[in-house]
């Protein structure tokens, strides 16, 4: 059996590294095709690497830079692709459907649903001159792989206005197009493999019928099921600064860090952070707490100015939070993580941090905090949290990837 994984670059490697061991076991053959050299222009990129013990194959190194030759080529029994919304997932889907490859969609981070997408694709609106440089780099690569395999697969579609409306659609309005792209039946996958009850109704919207949908969990949360289960947080795994906190009896608080000055969103800018971040700090201070700043993996700390907090870059974040008092979050996968350990959670409410969607917030279970020098009540409803982990967490026994794996073996 030959299962490729697919991705634009090998930045999202993380979601297969797992996979990839599991599968191995089973005498699966496997490995990730990617089209990083169209993304990004760096000399990491090799034709065919080994990272984490995944073997990566950059598109080209198949003399290739279309998807339809690459999976012509390669001949898999399954594809497993991270995205279903793109203009590249199209070539990807008429692709595997020409050749009869199974492709199962996988969910790979959290998303908005319902009521929370009008809010985020209204905070996304591009400006004329974005949607064009878009485009531009678009053509070089995503618009042609679409065009050439839409040519190969479906000829009539291929020579009429189709394609134009297609790719208009996406000008127009890119925001809404990443949540519900029009002509949506050259983007199902065969299979829909979604962390949650929560995501039944986004992706039956997508244009997936329930019956391709499959309920799996969320992989990155095995490990902290699997300590809930074991009842194992030991000290030892917390960065020493915050061991020393803890043996000392100081309380503190995390605060999740969301990179908003690199991805360019809410306005936010190198300046702003530490401004947001001091407040924070000395709001803090006042009620005794210390601030442990975990950071986005891809800031540099060195641009991070705050007196006395201590930041984190890597650690494991089920123990940060368990020894924690609570957490501080904007909008992040890692959020779930202290509502899980009954830990309250706090959501800034002043400055820019007015205008970012909380994802909680239809739950109740965040605690708005408007005055950065009057900390909110610290508490957490325990009927919303109930609710919210049975409608958004939904599997609590740790053993989300090996549905994963059983589903790809036993179909």
């Amino acid at each position: 059996m030959k299962v490729v994984f697919f991705d634009y670059w090998t930045k999202g490697l993380r979601n297969f590294i797992q996979l990839n061991q599991e599968l191995k076991k089973e005498g699966v053959d496997c490995f990730l095709l990617h089209t990083g050299s169209f993304r990004e222009a760096s000399d990491d990129i090799k034709s065919v690497q080994e990272i984490n013990g995944v073997k990566c194959v950059e598109i080209s190194s198949l003399n290739t830079d279309k998807i339809y030759n690459a999976i012509e080529q390669i001949k898999p029994d399954v594809v497993i692709s991270l995205n279903t919304t793109y203009i590249l997932d199209r070539a990807l889907v008429l692709s595997c459907r020409k050749f009869d490859v199974r492709l199962m969609f996988m969910m790979h981070g959290d998303r908005a649903t319902g009521d929370q997408i009008s809010e985020v694709v209204k905070s996304s609106k591009a400006g004329l001159l974005y949607k064009a440089i878009k485009m531009i780099r678009y053509a070089g690569f995503y618009i042609p792989n679409y065009l050439y395999t839409l040519r190969k697969c479906t000829p009539k579609r291929f020579y009429s206005f189709f394609p134009i409306k297609v790719l208009y659609s996406y000008f127009r309005n890119p925001a809404l197009s990443r949540y519900y792209p029009k002509y949506a039946d050259e983007l199902i996958h065969d299979e829909c493999l979604i962390y949650t009850n929560k995501y039944v109704d986004y992706y039956t919207k997508v244009g997936y019928k329930k019956e391709q949908i499959t309920k799996v969990g969320k992989p990155e949360l095995d490990p902290l099921f699997q300590k809930i289960i074991a009842n194992d947080f030991p000290k030892d795994e917390l960065p020493d600064k915050v061991k020393s906190l803890v043996e000392n009896g100081e309380k503190y608080a995390v605060y999740v860090e969301n990179s908003y000055p690199e991805v360019q969103q809410y306005g936010w800018d190198d300046d702003y952070r530490n401004e947001h971040l001091q407040a924070v700090e000395s709001g803090l201070k006042l009620k005794g707490y210390k601030m442990v700043i975990k950071l986005h993996p891809t800031v540099d700390e060195r641009k991070i100015k705050v007196k006395d907090s201590i930041l984190i870059k890597k650690c494991d974040n089920a123990t940060l939070m368990y020894y924690s008092e609570f957490a501080i979050v904007h909008a992040s996968s890692v959020n779930e993580v202290p509502v899980i350990l009954n830990k309250p959670v706090v959501f800034p409410r002043w400055g820019k941090s007015k205008g970012i969607v909380d994802y909680f917030e239809s739950w109740g279970i965040t605690n708005d905090w408007e005055d950065p020098m009057e900390l909110p009540e610290l508490k957490l409803d325990q009927k919303n949290r109930e609710k919210y982990i049975n409608e958004v967490v939904t599997f609590s026994d740790g053993n989300s990837m090996q549905r994963i794996i059983d589903h790809i073996l036993k179909h």
